[in-house]
C-alpha cells in the first residue's frame, strides 16, 4: 500500500517539472520561517488524523564541505540559525521555552544539519554549526514534531550562498527528488 504523504515545498520555482497530477497533496507554504509554520499549523490536525507524512523538498545552500552543490541531501538535524539569546542564559540556537535543535528517527546515515533563518545565507568563512542553509526546515520540523506528524525533508544544494546560482539552480533537484520519492513510496 502506497504511503499517504504531503510534499511541502515553499515555492513552485523549487519544483518546476515536478508531475503535480500525480501527488494529489502539494502545499506551497511561501518563503521564511513564518510562512512556512503559517502554512502547515493550518493543515496539521488534518495531517495527524489521515495520518499523512510530510515531506519537506526545497532549495539550500552549502555551508561547508559536508554538502556539494548539485547534490540532495536528506536533512536529519535542525537548528533555527537566528536564534541567539544566548545573553538571557539560553544556547546558542535554543528557542527559548521551545527546541534548541531537532532530529527525526531516519534510516539515513550521512544526513546534514541545515540552518534555517529568515534571511538569503551569503557566503562567510566563518565556520558553522550546521551543513546547509534554508528558510523553512527547522519550522515545519518543529511544527511536526509537535503535532507527532512523521517528517523528512529533503534538500538540493543550489548554491553556495550566490543568489545568481540559486536564480539558475533551483529548479534542477527535481529529477533527483523524484528518484528519492520512487525509494520511498516502493
Amino acid at each position: 500500500m502506497t504511503p499517504q504523504i504531503a510534499i511541502l515545498s515553499a515555492m513552485p520555482a523549487e519544483l518546476v517539472g515536478f508531475p503535480e497530477d500525480e501527488y494529489s497533496d502539494i502545499l506551497y507554504t511561501g518563503v521564511g520561517k513564518v510562512n512556512a509554520t503559517r502554512a502547515i499549523t493550518e493543515h496539521a490536525n488534518q495531517l495527524k488524523a489521515l495520518n499523512v507524512s510530510v515531506i519537506n523538498y526545497g532549495t539550500a545552500a552549502a555551508v561547508n564541505d559536508n554538502a556539494e552543490v548539485g547534490k540532495l541531501y536528506e536533512v536529519t538535524k535542525y537548528v533555527q540559525r537566528d536564534m541567539d539569546v544566548t545573553p538571557l542564559g539560553f544556547e546558542k540556537y535554543e528557542t527559548p521555552w521551545g527546541y534548541k535543535n531537532i532530529s527525526f528517527l531516519t534510516t539515513t546515515l550521512d544526513g546534514v544539519t541545515c540552518g534555517t533563518g529568515d534571511s538569503f545565507w551569503l557566503y562567510s568563512d566563518e565556520n558553522k554549526d550546521y551543513d546547509i542553509v534554508d528558510m523553512e526546515a527547522y519550522a515545519l520540523a518543529s511544527v511536526c514534531k509537535k503535532y507527532k506528524i512523521p517528517f523528512r525533508c529533503f534538500k538540493y544544494i543550489s548554491d553556495a550562498g550566490n543568489p545568481k546560482d540559486w536564480e539558475e539552480n533551483a529548479a534542477k533537484g527535481v529529477d533527483l527528488f523524484l528518484q528519492k520519492l520512487d525509494e520511498i513510496i516502493q
